[in-house]
């Protein structure tokens, strides 16, 4: 399966995830009458030189508040991130429990700094693919609250379970804090997102992460494919059928939202039977579609829908029963409907059904 690029805003996953990680951190730091972690630069001390954690697999979370319990994807499950800096080079590498290739939409981050207490010095490396699957750098920086995006020229070395750049320490900002955090991220959307972090300054053991075996073990997700009005059946034995793709939609009824005016809505017709096994918490959210600009796009936010009957926002099947309806989509004018995607668990790691529109 080709996993597409998420929406833009899946990006700052991790910002989330490792602010929140700092603030309940500062919280108990200033109970136990402990520094802020910003600092002036020539205190900083060994920090300037980099650091580096160890994480232990299986507590990915799809919840930025949650406590991390999943275990799929595993190629973005972090066992081990550093960044290493030297005279002329900020040296980083990711490890992951499974080869990285094998999760959806695989990003990586390193910050520098902490966006909550000192967003000005604070600073961002991402590794990402872009929409022809090659994978880019970006320099993140804050200025003003506001973000800004530089792409750093320099190449990403993927090579199973492992990620590693270097990047001139003259293309950074200084080095401010003693502050250094790493996260992960993947899902085929922004809704159907995994997400994992590593935190030096949570780590109470210098102890490299490992499995049992002393190996990860590579989990591919199970993915079947089929095309628009062939009735797919499903790992779990429910049956899933693309019923028609209107690109863009032909509204039965008048809308009251509409899109912003660079974007057109879509719509897919989708129908769920429930094999023997009935089926708990079926909804639009499970279907997401992937447009030929390489990016994913979840249901349409707008409280309208173009046609009726509308795919139920969430219901129970009992076995037999199917579930049938209009799925709407905001995507760019110029883009087309190239797949859509069922989160079979509706766990958001999978098993998926795969319907290509071509």
């Amino acid at each position: 399966m080709i996993h597409p690029r998420l929406a833009p805003s899946a990006a700052f996953a991790l910002t989330v995830v490792l602010t929140l990680g700092l603030a309940a951190c500062s919280a108990q730091d200033e109970l136990a009458g402990k520094p802020a972690f910003s600092v002036p630069g020539n205190t900083i001390g060994k920090a300037a030189k980099g650091d580096e954690c160890n994480d232990p697999s299986g507590d990915l979370s799809d919840d930025p508040k949650g406590a991390g319990t999943l275990t799929q994807p595993a190629g973005i499950d972090l066992v081990h991130a550093e960044a290493k800096v030297n005279d002329e080079l900020l040296v980083v590498t990711f490890e992951t429990a499974a080869p990285i290739e094998s999760a959806a939409n695989p990003a990586f981050f390193l910050q520098q700094g902490d966006t909550a207490q000192a967003l000005s010095v604070t600073f961002e490396i991402r590794a990402e693919t872009d929409p022809s699957g090659q994978w880019k750098l970006r320099l993140i920086t804050f200025n003003s609250n506001r973000e800004r995006s530089t792409p750093l020229e320099v190449p990403i070395n993927v090579a199973g379970t492992k990620l590693s750049y270097s990047v001139p320490t003259k293309s950074l900002p200084t080095v401010a804090t003693i502050l250094w955090q790493f996260g992960s991220t993947g899902g085929v959307s922004d809704n159907n997102r995994v997400i994992d972090d590593c935190l030096p300054f949570a780590q109470a053991s210098s102890t490299p992460a490992t499995s049992a075996a002393g190996a990860s073990t590579v989990v591919q997700v199970p993915t079947r494919t089929g095309a628009v009005a062939q009735p797919i059946t499903a790992t779990d034995g429910s049956k899933i059928t693309i019923l028609a793709v209107d690109n863009p939609a032909k509204p039965t009824r008048e809308l009251k939202a509409k899109p912003i005016p660079q974007d057109q809505v879509a719509a897919v017709q989708a129908e769920v039977c429930a094999g023997t096994g009935g089926l708990d918490r079926v909804g639009d959210f499970r279907f997401t579609i992937q447009a030929s600009d390489g990016r994913s796009f979840d249901p349409w936010a707008a409280d309208d829908f173009t046609n009726e009957p509308r795919f139920k926002l969430e219901t129970s099947l009992r076995s037999g029963e199917c579930e049938r309806g209009w799925i709407d989509y905001e995507i760019p004018k110029d883009s087309q409907i190239t797949q859509v995607t069922y989160d079979v668990g509706g766990k958001k790691v999978g098993p998926y059904v795969v319907v290509k529109t071509g």
